[in-house]
């Protein structure tokens, strides 16, 4: 009788200590345990997209807590997230729902942020879907029409190319081009095999030039700079001579000098002109008196 209680107290306790194994391994697995405070995080999404009450949090890739709620929320989807109560969290903290693996699995991914201010535990944060293999195969759907057009396009194109090169007399041409330049190529290659050396010495005549035009403009910096200055000089002169002319120019046409009047006053050159024929009037009276007999000067 003794024997037997000895039996259940030890199937009994075993079995005790099985229960609380396997919940012990459960809370390791599912990162929650009935001893640990938590501490909660609303999130709202736009769509989780068949993201499950238990699946994992994840803080820059390491599983930090669980999902322990989701609801509807008017056109928004609002999760509840636990974690260990030493998490903390940035204010500036991005929240992702993005694949856990090829099966379809989902988790939250949360990025930590730079700035320097604790997150505040007690307000709703807004998260994204950052997308999955459905949402590839949807998007992919979308623009089908547009990729099979573009395919279609292709096709043609590739069919043009095709015949445009399975023509004979393009292969033809192509490959006499190909020939032409080929044997253009050996010419010049012998052509300048042949002239290497008058190439060579073209060339050092032609560093020989520039050494000597370089050591003439050194040794004679200093003339050629006074020459510059000389000439600079002479411009200025110039300039300064062509002004002058312009001002006398400028002067003569507007009767403001002696040319001026004689050249442009009317009555300058009238008296000019009077002046003129009454000399050539003397003149012609003094060469009929010296013919006839004599110069008679007449004073009174």
């Amino acid at each position: 009788m003794r024997n037997d209680k000895k039996t259940e107290l030890k199937v009994g306790l075993t079995v005790f200590f099985g229960i609380i194994l396997t919940l012990w391994i459960i809370g390791w697995a599912k990162n929650s345990f009935l001893y640990s405070e938590k501490k909660p995080l609303l999130v709202r999404f736009d769509s989780v997209a068949g993201l499950n009450v238990g699946d994992g949090v994840y803080i820059n890739g390491l599983k930090k807590g669980l999902v322990t709620n989701i609801n509807l929320d008017k056109n928004s989807i609002i999760v509840n997230l636990t974690f260990d109560t030493q998490i903390e969290l940035t204010k500036d903290a991005k929240f992702s729902i993005m694949m856990l693996d090829l099966m379809g699995g989902k988790k939250i991914e949360i990025s930590n942020g730079v700035s320097s201010e604790r997150m505040n535990f007690d307000e709703i944060q807004n998260g994204k879907f950052a997308g999955d293999v459905s949402t590839a195969m949807a998007a992919l759907g979308s623009v089908q029409d547009e990729l099979v057009s573009i395919i279609k396009d292709v096709k043609v194109s590739l069919d043009n190319i095709n015949e445009v090169l399975s023509d004979e007399e393009l292969k033809t041409n192509i490959k006499s081009t190909i020939i032409d330049t080929k044997q253009l190529l050996q010419k010049i290659n012998l052509l300048i095999t042949d002239n290497r050396e008058k190439i060579g010495n073209l060339l050092e005549k032609g560093n020989t030039l520039l050494t000597n035009s370089n050591n003439f403009i050194y040794k004679n910096e200093n003339e050629i700079k006074q020459s510059i200055e000389s000439l600079n000089k002479l411009l200025k002169n110039s300039d300064s001579l062509i002004v002058s002319l312009n001002k006398i120019t400028n002067e003569t046409i507007d009767k403001k000098n002696n040319i001026g009047k004689l050249m442009y006053d009317d009555n300058t050159y009238n008296k000019l002109f009077d002046t003129l024929e009454k000399i050539n009037i003397l003149i012609d009276e003094l060469n009929n008196q010296l013919k006839g007999k004599g110069l008679n000067v007449d004073l009174f």
